[in-house]
């Protein structure tokens, strides 16, 4: 009975996966959500991963954003971009130091396929909106606390946005 209960036969159908390597994602906060989902990014092979965070590392981040486990004092993005680079040599991986507000050019300068929301206020959330909307681009907006998450996926033209849904 051991034997088939921990057998991997009949266990799942092998899906083809789409190749990612030729997609750009933001990631919009390098904390401990951020850290999970550049590591997932990073996992899943997309080809171009954009870090964006202002914050530097503290001490008591460490239990809960694995990735700084050496980093303290340094900015989460930089950080978190190098230790990325190290999970997947083989993608392009920017960490970018600052906030996304009203003044923000990253868009101009760069269209990504995807923003992921990774971010602990709601006003720099509503702010991603803005662009995700204003640009066209899908935004997945994650956020946890100690006892549970969300995760919600807008998609322009198809779905309710944030300051929609408010």
């Amino acid at each position: 009975t051991a034997e088939r209960r921990f057998s991997r036969i009949g266990d799942f159908d092998a899906q083809s996966y789409e190749d990612l390597s030729q997609k750009r994602v933001l990631i919009i906060g390098a904390g401990a959500l951020g850290n999970f989902v550049a590591l997932g990014a990073a996992l899943e092979g997309i080809g171009e991963i954009d870090i964006l965070d202002f914050d530097e590392v503290e001490a008591h981040n460490l239990n809960r954003q694995i990735m700084f486990y050496d980093s303290v004092g340094k900015p989460k993005a930089i950080s978190l971009a190098e230790k990325i680079r190290q999970v997947n040599p083989n993608i392009k991986v920017r960490g970018l130091v600052g906030k996304l507000d009203e003044n923000s050019t990253y868009f101009s300068e760069n269209k990504p396929d995807l923003i992921l929301d990774c971010v602990d206020k709601f006003s720099v959330r509503a702010i991603t909106n803005y662009f995700a909307v204003h640009n066209g681009i899908p935004l997945v907006s994650g956020g946890t606390n100690s006892s549970s998450g969300q995760v919600v996926v807008y998609e322009p033209g198809q779905t309710a946005c944030l300051e929609c849904k408010l």
